[in-house]
């Protein structure tokens, strides 16, 4: 059985490969032949030379007929001593054939057939298939390998036979193969040069050289062996499909990135890096045009930081007497909008970046007189509340709402009108606005104005309308609880195979020392009359104070307005125990009916149209999309920095957190949407 391992190459692609990469010399023949062998491609061009008589009657044929065509040909220079020359001369009787061969691996045909060589030449393929617009040309692949394929004669093409360097001698050509991948300008380590990537073998080699106008003179070079390369990948967390051969093109790219330049005690070198590189950038505040710039300080910034990060260090790390209230940046010497901030790279303006104040128009106001103070204060005593209307027996607030969470937990006793927060009402809640308690799906609730007294004394307390109603609820029987709602089963607890026994690594709020402020007794709420619009200016809901039971006109039964310490479920280790008598709801589940709901979740509702969450953050801020642990138990582990690191106990630490308060670690959501897209692509 003979086996044909020999690869057909197009005779276009023939032609077009020798037109761009073979020495034109008169009278030459070429024959290109490929085969596999083993793991390997060999590449073998066979080279006809053509006697040197007949190579100057071929460049005399050649001069005679260009002359007909340009009158300023000179013939003199193929007549001195063209016609003394013979064979015999040379002791040649048959034409000189030389032999270059070439072999590429397995691996290097994959990285090479699947990437463009830089500044090739596009050529046209055949036409006879019929391709779709996103398919590639069978030969496309070939092509690419081919191309990079150089057949190079050190002496001349003019006069190929020469002594020192004749074209009948083997040591006087050899094959070149292009083995470049990426090259591209960039600024690595405040220093412009010319970064070059090249494969070698499975190996990446970085090759630098500074412009005219860098830092440095002269930079080492890098080279990355495949077990480099592989860690790099999974420490940046990039697509595993990198690692395949076809993909190293698209892997340089994002390499190159990684670069910086280490000054050791030798000389400049390229190293990667798997941290972001860091800089202080200058803060300079633009007075005028005259004037000098004033450093209003520094601040730290990474090769990934943007304008609108810099606003932000600005705000919380530099002195904010001196930073105006209102400024914008100069970027490349023009204002820079709000808008455009995100996208704008604060490297770009290292060593320092300009700001300017922003002017703010202002107006004089006449001085208050008497009458107004009075007229003020008196107004003040009436504090004017405009709340939602919820008529009896509906469970809607009209208008088209969404839900979005609010990062607290709330403790609800079933048929009371109070709700205790974790943290303190006021910035989370204000008086009208709509809630929803435990479950996207459940009725509306409307926040209460509560007296200031009140609010002083508990911060965390806030009066709802109606009366929190758990038992008539159809589409869910309990509320979503707990800041670490999933797993339902071992939440917040490692499992570990060697010892057979799980522990909790994460701690609750409670042990963060967050916790609920219930007070002993009934709040006193504020009333609230309906008062005909007729009334005039003024009219509407006007809130004053109020003592003990008040009639609330919003949905048509009393709330609670105090709580006796008898009635309350009995605490004990800050735990609230339900009490209370079983009812039947609609659905015919039994259920407490004074039962309490302690670190039950919460939203407040927004007009639709200020929701801009895309669909599948929706989805997870109404706790539809559970947290799941896929490695307990596993022995699988990360290994950085020698240390080890079980998948089953980081997945523990990354558990999904309701309150991004209450988190140590990087969550799913919350914290990897501050890191910017391009570490992830």
């Amino acid at each position: 059985v003979q086996l044909d391992r020999r690869v057909d190459v197009s005779h276009n692609l023939q032609l077009q490969w020798k037109s761009r990469n073979v020495p034109n010399i008169t009278g030459m023949e070429m024959a290109l032949y490929a085969w596999q062998d083993l793991e390997m491609l060999q590449m073998r061009i066979v080279l006809t030379l053509p006697l040197p008589h007949r190579f100057n009657l071929l460049r005399k044929k050649n001069a005679r007929a260009g002359k007909k065509n340009s009158d300023l040909m000179d013939m003199n220079e193929f007549s001195d001593g063209d016609d003394d020359l013979t064979d015999s001369q040379f002791g040649q009787v048959e034409p000189v054939m030389i032999e270059l061969t070439y072999r590429l691996t397995s691996a290097e045909l994959s990285i090479f057939g699947s990437a463009e060589m830089i500044e090739a030449k596009k050529i046209t393929l055949s036409e006879n298939l019929k391709l779709d617009a996103e398919q590639q040309h069978p030969e496309t692949f070939i092509w690419n390998v081919f191309c990079r394929l150089k057949v190079c004669f050190k002496g001349s093409n003019i006069a190929p036979f020469e002594k020192h360097l004749n074209a009948n001698d083997q040591e006087n050509w050899e094959i070149q193969y292009n083995r470049k991948l990426v090259r591209d300008v960039k600024t690595v380590s405040k220093g412009v040069m010319v970064l070059t990537v090249s494969a070698i073998g499975t190996e990446l080699l970085f090759e630098a050289e500074p412009l005219d106008n860098s830092v440095y003179s002269k930079v080492g070079s890098k080279i990355m062996s495949e077990e480099e390369i592989s860690d790099t990948v999974h420490t940046e967390g990039w697509h595993l499909k990198l690692l395949d051969y076809h993909e190293r093109k698209n892997l340089a790219l994002k390499m190159l990135d990684k670069m910086k330049v280490v000054d050791d005690a030798t000389a400049p070198r390229l190293e990667i890096y798997t941290f972001p590189e860091t800089c202080m950038l200058r803060v300079m505040l633009q007075i005028g045009p005259r004037d000098r710039d004033f450093e209003l300080g520094n601040v730290e910034i990474n090769y990934h930081s943007t304008l609108s990060d810099v606003r932000v260090l600005i705000k919380h790390e530099l002195d904010y007497e001196d930073v105006p209230k209102q400024f914008r940046f100069l970027y490349k010497g023009a204002s820079c909008s709000v808008k455009q901030e995100p996208f704008r790279r604060a490297w770009e303006c290292l060593p320092f970046v300009q700001i300017i104040a922003k002017a703010i128009e202002t107006h004089e106001n006449g001085t208050e007189t008497e009458e107004m103070t009075r007229r003020r204060e008196k107004i003040a005593k009436k504090v004017v509340v405009e709340l939602p209307k919820l008529p009896k027996g509906q469970r809607r607030v009209l208008g088209k709402f969404a839900a979005v969470p609010v990062p607290t937990l709330v403790y609800v006793t079933e048929g009371r009108g109070e709700v205790h927060c974790l943290h303190e009402c006021a910035g989370l809640f204000e008086a009208g606005d709509i809630i929803r308690i435990g479950h996207t799906a459940g009725r509306d609730y409307i926040v209460l104005p509560t007296p200031q007294e009140e609010a002083s004394l508990y911060p965390k307390t806030m009066q709802i309308s109606p009366v929190y109603d758990l038992v008539s609820e159809t589409d869910f029987s309990t509320p979503i609880q707990n800041n670490f709602a999933y797993p339902k089963k071992g939440v917040g607890k490692y499992y570990d195979p060697v010892l057979d026994f799980s522990y909790e690594i994460i701690a609750s709020p409670a042990a963060q020392g967050f916790d609920f402020t219930i007070p002993l007794s009934g709040l006193d709420l504020v009333e609230v009359n309906e008062i005909n619009p007729a009334d005039g200016p003024g009219g509407g809901l006007v809130a004053g104070l109020g003592q003990g039971s008040v009639t609330s006109e919003l949905d048509g039964h009393s709330s609670i307005a105090s709580v006796n310490t008898a009635d309350l479920a009995s605490i004990q280790g800050r735990v609230m125990y339900p009490t209370g008598s079983l009812l039947n709801n609609k659905s015919g589940k039994r259920r407490m009916a004074n039962a309490s709901h302690p670190h039950s979740w919460i939203w407040k509702c927004i007009p639709l149209k200020e929701d801009h969450r895309p669909k599948w953050r929706v989805q997870y801020d109404n706790g539809a999309v559970p947290y799941i642990y896929e490695f307990r138990g596993s022995p699988e582990s990360h290994t950085h920095f020698r240390v080890p690191a079980m998948l089953g106990y980081l997945e523990v630490l990354c558990t999904d957190s309701r309150v991004p308060q209450f988190t140590l670690h990087p969550q799913r959501v919350d914290d990897m949407a501050e890191i910017p897209l391009e570490r992830y692509t």
